[in-house]
């Protein structure tokens, strides 16, 4: 982009996104769901923890529905999921002693 002379002076530096791909038809509508993990833990995990979920539930309970999740406590979905509530528990393979229960709320309808 054309600075126009903006943005001359000062140091450069290396500028990282945190961005995906998302593609859906645009007539469908995006659902925002509150995300809770216990007990709370850092992004990696979290999204190791969803990942498990889907892997678990997502054929029966989530219909197949892929979704975007930022790591702490936001899912979007296209469409909603068939539920208004749910609580789900995930055990984790590399941490066998530590199950995390995972409970998903409708927040927004974007």
């Amino acid at each position: 982009m054309k600075s126009n002379g903006f943005g001359s002076k000062g140091a450069k530096c290396d500028l990282k996104l945190n961005d995906f791909k998302v593609k859906f038809r645009p007539r469908e509508e995006v659902y925002h769901y509150s995300v809770s993990i216990e007990p709370a833990t850092k992004r990696p995990i979290c999204r190791k923890v969803l990942m498990k979920l889907y892997e678990i539930y997502g054929q029966q309970t989530l219909m197949g529905k892929k979704f975007a999740y930022d790591g702490e406590k936001s899912l979007f979905t296209v469409g909603p999921l068939q539920f208004s509530s749910k609580d789900f528990q995930v055990l984790l393979d590399d941490d066998p002693e530590r199950d995390s229960p995972v409970n998903i709320l409708p927040d927004i309808l974007l």
